[in-house]
């Protein structure tokens, strides 16, 4: 435990440090998603388009940009006005040196759908989560935050340097 631990306290105080964990949206930024990415990060798992959008629709900041239809079978809806605002957020995320645009976007969706992770609905600019990938992720929800417990003190303390 102690060796995880100290690695962990390395891992964590070098992603801090470097500012890996650019705020969504300056105003309300929480790190509440870096503390996410940061355990995700350790569990070396690369964030996905469907996490990032999963995370967008939980943050009631983004409802302009992107809103459940209905969070009970996983269907979301775009904003027409602001989906590129979306994209551009998930270019950020990734670390794109140029910007993403929605229609770039929309290819990862469409790919998606090849694989059955996201649906495409047949309304205009309206997904839907498979039934499956909405059990996943409420299995990684569960598991994430029993890593972000664990972890939090140490999280909190690097923070506070």
């Amino acid at each position: 435990w102690d060796l995880w631990q100290k690695e962990t306290d390395q891992v964590l105080w070098e992603i801090v440090s470097i500012g890996f964990c650019p705020p969504l949206h300056a105003q309300t930024h929480t790190h509440k998603h870096c503390l996410t990415t940061v355990v995700c990060m350790i569990a070396g798992k690369k964030l996905r388009l469907f996490h990032f959008l999963f995370e967008m629709l939980e943050d009631p900041g983004m409802a302009h940009c992107v809103s459940w239809v209905s969070a009970s079978v996983g269907v979301f809806r775009f904003s027409a006005r602001h989906k590129e605002r979306v994209a551009e957020l998930w270019g950020q995320r990734k670390g794109n040196r140029m910007p993403m645009t929605y229609q770039k976007m929309s290819r990862a969706l469409r790919n998606y759908a090849h694989s059955g992770e996201i649906i495409k609905v047949k309304k205009k600019l309206t997904y839907q989560f498979s039934g499956h990938y909405l059990r996943v992720k409420l299995v990684s929800i569960f598991s994430c935050s029993m890593k972000v417990m664990n972890c939090g003190v140490l999280y909190s303390r690097l923070l506070s340097k």
